[in-house]
């Protein structure tokens, strides 16, 4: 029988909101994004937040936010990317849930969340070389999401649908 919650975690533009709806739908699940409740509780956007008060103080709202949401059952919840750098975070979503860490390369990612939308990606918006950023932060993050997750899933050069296919079905064996 599976935990009471799925969790997804894993960088920026992996799809990590878009394939949690759709397998939240699947399941029966509410869907719960990370970013999008900091978002309402602050009042402030996360790109805000980060530029107002830093990264240290944004990553405390965020271990507050997994802490209360780790507390609920029947979930799809979509972490934002540095949610596997706490120890804390990591110990609490896998307490209730499976932890599915979605992953893409460098280039797809530049793709998903490059261009206009740069700006509301708070660690990119300032880099000079978009593409290298993204690589020094997978290098430095990958070991925290494969440490924390019960597995793993590609997500690129496939329809979300058939990804999330892929997850529920991993999810419903684990």
């Amino acid at each position: 029988m599976p935990k009471a919650n799925l969790v997804l975690i894993g960088f920026m533009g992996t799809g990590k909101t878009r394939i949690g709806k759709i397998c939240a739908r699947e399941l029966g699940f509410a869907f719960r994004d990370s970013d999008t409740l900091i978002e309402r509780k602050i009042g402030r956007r996360v790109s805000d937040i980060f530029r107002e008060r830093g990264e240290t103080a944004f990553r405390a709202i965020e271990r507050e936010m997994i802490a209360e949401l780790a507390q609920g059952t029947e979930q799809v919840i979509s972490t934002g990317g540095g949610v596997a750098l706490s120890d804390a975070n990591v110990e609490v979503l896998r307490e209730t849930g499976t932890v599915l860490w979605l992953s893409a390369s460098p280039e797809v990612l530049l793709s998903r969340v490059g261009g206009k939308n740069a700006y509301k990606r708070p660690l990119l918006a300032s880099a000079p070389d978009p593409l290298q950023k993204i690589r020094e932060m997978l290098i430095e993050r990958e070991p925290y999401y494969r440490d924390a997750a019960d597995f793993n899933v590609l997500s690129e050069n496939r329809r979300p649908g058939d990804i999330a296919e892929q997850i529920i079905r991993r999810f419903l064996e684990s």
